[in-house]
């Protein structure tokens, strides 16, 4: 029955029509979301973009019960795509808002002592056990999107390694170092697609950590994002507040087949470059003939000084237009 309803799913999210369907499970039900959202983000203003946030979709949920099959309103849906008008004084106090609530989500500077302590330690005791590799963290704990919560990311880079089972027997051994270290033993993941060791420690004084073997292209992907996270203050802001509204809807858990962090800041990075207020740092890497930085086959190149990548977010044709307080809330 599920197959059914979502092959019948499938067939209306691609002509974009409503569609009768079987109540699918949870998980379906955080797709159909996910697929709605990313409808609306076609066709729909910035603002409209803020009424749907907050609101959590309100179009997914008037619905029809008919002999157990919900209908999907059509009429519901257009409605909603329609573009949402809010006074300055609204995107001002939305803006505020936003602020305020990326704020408070932020660690205090103990916390992150601690956990940049913590990695300090394991780093030193590993260059014992594993004198050829180095330990290095990655995701929000280097692009500036750390907040309370966060898992810490870390790689240990391992030089011609390039096997499965010889990382996993890499992992094996940093949980051993774990447990001389803490006291406490890490789950080993290893059957995992990228095998990975996950440590949640019993006191609250360092986040719960995800230990891979050579994830170079994530570490990359991770300075990539804080290079953008760089070029305008507002990048930052606009993520942080779209993870903590993920998150809060549940679907922000690539494990439960929901986006991750990354895939949201992706989202909102692609935003605001169709919006021309934010430039292509890879773009901008090959307009200055960089030479390329091969990372698994694939070029990773991006522009990384700062005097360039001012002048190209000033060269973006909107990107004065939007430069005000109340930009945020325009931008949601």
């Amino acid at each position: 029955k599920h197959r059914a309803a979502l092959a019948v799913i499938q067939r209306g999210f691609n002509s974009r029509m409503a569609a009768t369907v079987l109540p699918p499970p949870r998980r379906g039900i955080l797709r159909d979301q996910l697929r709605g959202l990313l409808l609306s983000a076609t066709s729909c203003s910035l603002e409209c973009h803020a009424a749907a946030a907050s609101k959590a979709l309100p179009w997914i949920s008037q619905t029809k019960q008919e002999t157990n099959v919900v209908t999907v309103d059509a009429s519901a849906t257009a409605k909603a795509r329609r573009p949402c008008r809010f006074t300055p004084a609204q995107l001002q106090h939305l803006s505020d808002e936003m602020l305020n609530l990326v704020q408070a989500s932020r660690p205090s500077a103990g916390a992150l002592r601690r956990r940049d302590e913590f990695v300090h330690a394991l780093r030193r005791h590993l260059k014992v056990e594993l004198p050829t590799c180095t330990l290095v963290p990655f995701g929000s704990a280097v692009n500036g999107l750390w907040i309370k919560g966060s898992d810490l990311d870390l790689n240990l880079e391992a030089p011609r390694v390039i096997e499965r089972a010889e990382s996993q027997r890499l992992l094996r051994r940093v949980g051993a170092c774990i447990y001389r270290l803490t006291g406490e033993r890490a789950e080993a993941r290893l059957s995992a697609r990228m095998p990975l060791l996950r440590w949640v420690p019993s006191q609250g004084n360092v986040p719960p950590c995800d230990i891979t073997v050579n994830n170079s292209l994530a570490v990359a992907n991770s300075h990539l994002v804080g290079a953008y996270v760089a070029a305008d203050a507002r990048v930052c802001t606009l993520a942080v507040g779209a993870k903590l509204w993920a998150r809060s809807q549940g679907i922000n858990d690539r494990s439960q087949g929901t986006l991750s962090s990354f895939a949201l800041v992706l989202m909102m990075i692609h935003v605001l470059q169709t919006k021309r207020v934010l430039p292509s740092l890879q773009d901008l890497a090959v307009d200055l003939e960089q030479p390329p930085h091969d990372i698994l086959g694939r070029d990773c190149r991006y522009c990384t000084d700062p005097a360039a990548i001012a002048a190209a977010v000033q060269r973006c044709p909107n990107a004065l237009q939007f430069d005000k307080p109340s930009s945020l809330g325009a931008f949601l």
